[in-house]
């Protein structure tokens, strides 16, 4: 139940996002849509393989050695700072170039989803992705595909290294 309530969330959200026509309006349907306001800490954030590739509806999906999450602008792994008390943040951004198209509202925009990374006082440290791909919610959590290349898995429950889930 919880995965499809948080499905039809993102989709709804997703399909009001067509409706921003400027970017006050964009700043304003992510003022008051959940995924764009949460912050994802170090301990809920890890790089995953993935089996199969991507989630087929009815079928299991498997998500296994568990490792800390790389930035794909730098190929390396996310810098959590010194206190490692960074987080990281989804933004909704208007592209050229975007991987989202509005093709319901007719407004001819289009968007890419990108991770920030922002220092814990609210600093602003970084983009770590050009673009990405929301997948696979569950109960457990959900997948973001960085660039097409890096699974990165949200969860708000405990994983250590080499972890793994079905």
């Amino acid at each position: 139940m919880k995965t499809h309530l948080l499905f039809l969330f993102f989709y709804l959200a997703m399909l009001q996002s067509g409706l921003s026509q400027s970017q006050d309006q964009l700043d304003e349907f992510k003022a008051s849509t959940l995924i764009f306001q949460s912050k994802y800490y170090k301990a809920n954030v890890w790089d995953v393989f993935r089996s199969p590739a991507e989630p087929n509806a009815g079928n299991q999906w498997n998500l296994y050695n568990f490792s800390m999450p790389y930035d794909a602008k730098t190929r390396t792994r996310i810098n959590w700072g010194t206190g490692n008390n960074r987080y990281l943040a989804f933004d909704l951004v208007l592209s050229d170039l975007g991987h989202y198209e509005d093709d319901l509202f007719g407004s001819m925009n289009r968007y890419n989803i990108i991770i920030k990374l922002y220092e814990a006082d609210g600093r602003y440290v970084k983009d770590i992705c050009d673009y990405g791909v929301l997948m696979g919610f569950g109960d457990k959590g959900f997948l973001f595909n960085q660039n097409n290349y890096y699974g990165t898995f949200f969860t708000n429950e405990a994983h250590t290294s080499a972890s793994s889930l079905s």
